[in-house]
């Protein structure tokens, strides 16, 4: 009987309330409008030079090709792989359309395994079985059981940055509308880096590699006012100018690829008091 009871004033309090935001006018994009979400991505990643630098060898490797996965799944594949990435996005409308962003992205890089490139530089003796003294190829074949420096454990974006959102669609019940996202972000690359060089191993090193810079554009679809599915195209930049390979900062690498992303989220959008300047925004 209570139980019912109970049930039957929260589903009334519940209709009342989105009766109430659906009498207000729709505006997502309000001033005054929190929203988060998080999600899955993949990534694709321009070839780039390599420089590897250690106290036994200093190479540089061009043309290095990468991919976001050890066991080379295809692109939008989203659930095809055990090295899975992930994206992140808290955001604060201070204008209306315009909101101050920080995101999150975790991404992966591997070399593609069995490659031509280009190597230069030296190796000294007894450092690796198959490569000793002055290097100077433009064109060999490698693969990652001799030379790998990979992130499996995350390539990490941590941006702050601008975007804009403008509505393109909505039903007249308000319960469904369609907004376009435009954005740009900067912000340092975290990096838990893995390298082998012919049968030596050094894994899980972190450190702060350098810098990102990425323009991103989506669309996103709110429902109730309140939640929202978001695919979002990035491209952008990693400048890694500094991976340490070992605790003593001893063996370092360096790469700068360009990259391009695919990101498929949820989130939910709110105002955190009826007494903010966001008088339409659905509040919690």
């Amino acid at each position: 009987m209570y139980k019912a009871l109970i049930i039957v004033i929260l589903s009334v309090c519940s209709i009342e309330g989105f009766a109430q935001r659906n009498s207000r006018s729709l505006k997502d994009n309000k001033e005054g409008s929190f929203f988060v979400s998080g999600g899955y991505n993949r990534s694709v990643y321009s070839s780039t030079n390599v420089d590897l630098r250690g106290s036994d060898h200093t190479i540089t490797l061009e043309g290095v090709a990468l991919v976001d996965n050890p066991e080379e799944v295809k692109f939008l594949n989203f659930f095809g792989s055990d090295a899975p990435q992930f994206s992140f996005q808290g955001g604060y409308f201070v204008a209306d359309k315009w909101a101050v962003i920080a995101d999150f992205h975790r991404y992966n890089t591997f070399f593609i395994d069995d490659q031509e490139v280009g190597i230069y530089g030296n190796v000294a003796p007894d450092a690796h079985p198959d490569f000793s003294g002055n290097i100077n190829s433009s064109s060999m074949l490698i693969n990652r059981d001799q030379i790998h420096l990979f992130q499996q454990n995350g390539m990490h974006l941590i941006t702050l940055g601008v975007q804009r959102m403008d509505q393109l669609f909505k039903t007249r019940d308000k319960n469904v509308s369609i907004h376009s996202v435009l954005g740009g972000k900067l912000g340092p690359v975290l990096t838990e880096a893995d390298y082998s060089f012919g049968n030596r191993q050094y894994e899980s090193i972190t450190s702060f590699t350098g810098w990102s810079a990425t323009f991103a554009a989506g669309m996103r679809i709110t429902f109730f006012q309140r939640i929202y599915l978001l695919t979002r195209f990035s491209a952008g930049h990693t400048a890694q100018n500094e991976i340490r390979l070992t605790n003593n900062g001893k063996y370092t690498a360096a790469q700068n690829p360009f990259y391009f992303a695919a990101e498929l989220s949820a989130g939910v959008t709110f105002s955190l008091s009826s007494g903010s300047k966001c008088n339409t925004c659905p509040d919690w």
